[in-house]
């Protein structure tokens, strides 16, 4: 109803993609800098703010794992700025435990463009999926990666879902996503069943998968899984 709203920073400037840890009890945003915003976590109980990445390049769109210890994000340079030597641009993680950053060379991402990978997600239900939009001159393409913690790579599941210009995830697991259909864009669900071995098969009684099962939307190959 409006009442009883709690402010939780008081930066004096711009805060953007507010994301909710797994557990409830921090939130993890970009703010800062304007044209090169840095990663912030607050302690939604104490108010306590902590900066996670400088502001040195700009660093968007923070994405817990589901176990809370990976905050995954799109790290960019903004046009006639010049990046640190070091710096590299697409899907960065980093470790909350311990602060430890990984760069998209580190993950050892399959394309040789990190550039092109978007908005970072993962998948609830599955403590170790990420998924991505790339880039592609045809369209975006959303692409599914499980993370390896012990090695901390990234490698490929053997799908893609093609047509797609945005999308999330519910909390069981189900794609909620935006396609492009010729001149019109729908929304579309779709739950993704995904299992030990990398495969995957859909909810047989997901009505909206028999639309989406087409070779304009969706398409699997054993070899972009490592």
């Amino acid at each position: 109803d409006g009442n009883n709203i709690r402010q939780l920073t008081n930066t004096g400037k711009r805060v953007r993609h507010p994301t909710w840890s797994p557990d409830g009890s921090r939130i993890a945003f970009s703010g800062g800098d304007f044209i090169m915003p840095s990663l912030f976590v607050v302690n939604v109980a104490t108010g306590d703010l902590s900066q996670l990445t400088d502001a040195t390049t700009a660093d968007l769109l923070p994405a817990w794992s589901p176990n809370g210890r990976f905050i995954t994000f799109e790290r960019t340079f903004p046009q006639n700025v010049t990046p640190p030597t070091e710096a590299e641009p697409g899907i960065h993680l980093l470790d909350i435990d311990n602060g430890t950053l990984f760069t998209p060379s580190q993950l050892q991402p399959i394309e040789p463009q990190p550039q092109n990978f978007h908005q970072p997600q993962w998948i609830p239900e599955q403590p170790a999926t990420l998924s991505l939009l790339q880039e592609h001159q045809t369209g975006t393409v959303l692409r599914l990666f499980e993370l390896n913690d012990e090695k901390m790579e990234l490698s490929a599941l053997p799908i893609r879902i093609r047509n797609i210009v945005d999308y999330a995830w519910t909390p069981n697991g189900t794609l909620l996503g935006t396609f492009n259909r010729g001149e019109f864009t729908d929304l579309a669900m779709l739950h993704i069943n995904l299992n030990t071995d990398g495969t995957y098969n859909f909810d047989p009684n997901d009505e909206t998968a028999v639309s989406l099962t087409t070779d304009d939307y969706i398409e699997s190959n054993p070899n972009w899984k490592k």
